[in-house]
């Protein structure tokens, strides 16, 4: 939930759940459960189609471990999708065809199929928010009171709709700060106004954008080489100072200028002013890899502020910072230093912790930290990968270590998966300021495990918080039908499972074929979520007095994976009940 946002006190309730939702989508700092899915059906189905080509080509060589998968998910996604348009080929003969290729491996008609029912849904997203409309409009008119269940349908079709945004090339920054802007307190004077603008985005066509970058370069002789193929993209004086009218910004843009100063435009197009960047970026590391032969000792530094100026309306002519700002919220204080460092203290200090897990630790916090200060998407990705496939790895049984990743993170996640989501509820009441306002809150949580807590926010904050009501009935649900939370439970694993084999083809691409990923940014935040998440929980672990519970005479990190092997085994033979759940025993989030 985000905090500190009021949507206009003139919407209706199905209106202000719209708004609250695809902000809550589109912020960096929400849980990745409630952040926007990288795939909606008609995306699963284009990648889909593309793995299935890369297979047919041997671009892909195993079925199981790479295209297996992708065909499960769909399958999930495709029998629960609205807005798909099935007029050359039917949803049940679509369901058949991914069937029949798990079993028999054979995809030439799915592949076919497939790019029948892509090309068919070309208008997938002006599809999606027609439905959001008539959702909202159905609920606004229907004579029986709202309950929050009945927002359920809204909730699906506004995931859908942000990730086809997203898909044909919006910037979820650039939407972040759209939606802030039409639906806050003091923004458009109606919804239908703001709604429209959202609707256009739909049908907006690229427009073209000038992206200067200012750099300084830093070597014996300073001054840039000319280079035809540098030279074209420079500014020239009569450039720089045309541009200099368009705005404030663009005026300050050019200040301070120096003798090894020089200021590079790159055209591109794009539909937002925030997209654009990154494609502008990639053509200046072209740039820069060709100037480095011939040049490899001039050092180019380039200015993390950079001016992007659209030709439709470059009065509107802005800085931005030229940086990469990935999903999820984690601790930043000294407090976490020194709660690490104790712990840290503690496993070196303990002689009986194998040196080998000692050295796995310090690799993965050095590629942690190597991810973050990694300049490049790609970068940062395979740093993340290279310090969770270390951890898993374990030459001295010879299982593969990537299966042993998805069986053994998988099991951990799911463990604390219910304990993480139900005290991120507690959190949303405190970021939302509504302690006071819960009969039995307690600072500690305990009042999320029971039901009448969840009925009593549904009840009174329907109209108010429809989104934190609507959850709470879903949570609810999970503590009164076990049946639903089991559900839940195993459906993420599946997820997780799904994507954990989706991470692992993209790591084979970038390594392999230098390919460029559209959703790079979603996985890399991603794969630094469960980087994060497993060092928090073996540095809890080995700090904590642990056990050497495959008696090999040291402890190590299948000690620890053992451990939550055996949680996992206890939740899933007692179905997974709440309270089960609930009394897992915690680890310290030291730095999440």
């Amino acid at each position: 939930m985000v905090s500190k946002f009021i949507p206009n006190h003139s919407f209706t309730v199905s209106q202000r759940f719209f708004a609250e939702k695809l902000l809550e989508l589109v912020h960096r700092k929400t849980l990745d459960s409630y952040r926007v899915r990288l795939h909606n059906p008609k995306s699963i189905l284009s990648e889909l189609a593309k793995v299935l080509s890369d297979f047919k080509r041997n671009k892909i060589k195993s079925f199981e471990i790479t295209v297996a998968p992708v065909i499960l998910e769909a399958i999930k996604i495709i029998n629960q999708e609205r807005g798909l348009c099935f007029d050359v080929i039917s949803k049940p003969f679509l369901i058949k065809a991914l069937s029949e290729a798990i079993s028999t491996k054979k995809i030439e008609i799915l592949l076919h199929s497939l790019n029948l029912l892509i090309n068919s849904n070309q208008n997938y997203a002006e599809k999606l928010i027609d439905l959001i409309y008539s959702e909202i409009t159905e609920i606004d008119t229907r004579e029986l009171p709202i309950n929050a269940q009945d927002f359920s349908g809204l909730n699906t079709l506004c995931d859908y709709f942000i990730s086809e945004l997203l898909q044909i090339g919006f910037a979820k920054n650039y939407l972040h700060q759209l939606f802030w802007k039409l639906f806050k307190e003091n923004g458009e004077p109606t919804f239908d106004i703001g709604f429209r603008f959202i609707n256009s985005l739909t049908k907006r066509e690229e427009e073209s954008y000038d992206v200067i970058f200012r750099f300084t370069t830093v070597s014996a002789n300073p001054k840039l080489p000319q280079l035809d193929f540098i030279d074209k993209f420079l500014l020239n004086n009569v450039e720089k100072n045309k541009i200099k009218e368009y705005s404030a910004d663009s005026g300050k843009y050019f200040l301070k200028d120096s003798p090894n100063r020089y200021y590079l435009k790159i055209t591109c197009s794009g539909l937002d002013y925030i997209s654009v960047i990154g494609k502008a970026k990639t053509q200046l590391n072209t740039i820069l890899d060709y100037s480095h032969i011939g040049f490899p000792e001039l050092s180019i530094h380039i200015s993390n502020e950079i001016l992007v100026i659209g030709t439709l309306s470059p009065e509107k002519s802005k800085i931005h910072r030229l940086e990469y700002r990935l999903d999820g919220n984690f601790k930043n204080s000294k407090t976490v230093y020194d709660s690490f460092t104790e712990r840290l203290q503690s496993i070196n200090q303990n002689p009986f912790i194998a040196n080998e897990t000692k050295n796995k630790l310090y690799s993965a916090f050095r590629n942690l930290r190597l991810g973050w200060d990694a300049s490049e998407m790609e970068q940062k990705f395979l740093h993340y990968w290279i310090g969770m496939e270390y951890l898993f790895a374990n030459a001295d049984i010879g299982e593969n270590t990537v299966k042993r990743m998805k069986d053994y993170f998988v099991k951990c996640d799911v463990v604390y998966y219910t304990r993480r989501n139900f005290y991120n509820f507690h959190q949303d009441i405190q970021r939302l300021d509504l302690s006071n306002s819960l009969p039995n809150y307690d600072d500690e949580g305990r009042y999320i495990s029971d039901k009448h807590t969840f009925d009593y926010i549904e009840r009174e904050h329907l109209r108010s918080k429809p989104l934190l009501a609507f959850r709470a009935n879903r949570y609810g649900e999970k503590i009164s039908k076990e049946r639903n939370l089991k559900e839940s439970i195993v459906s993420h694993k599946e997820n997780l499972e799904y994507h954990l084999a989706r991470i692992y083809r993209i790591r084979n691409e970038i390594i392999h074929e230098a390919a460029i990923h559209m959703e790079i940014s979603t996985v890399t935040s991603n794969v630094r979520y469960y980087l994060v998440f497993i060092l928090n929980l073996f540095l809890d672990y080995f700090s904590q007095n642990p056990i050497d519970i495959d008696g090999s005479g040291q402890i190590t990190i299948d000690d620890c994976l053992l451990y939550y092997e055996i949680q996992y085994k206890l939740l899933e033979m007692n179905s997974f009940k709440f309270t089960n759940c609930m009394n897992v025993k915690g680890f310290t989030e030291v730095f999440m």
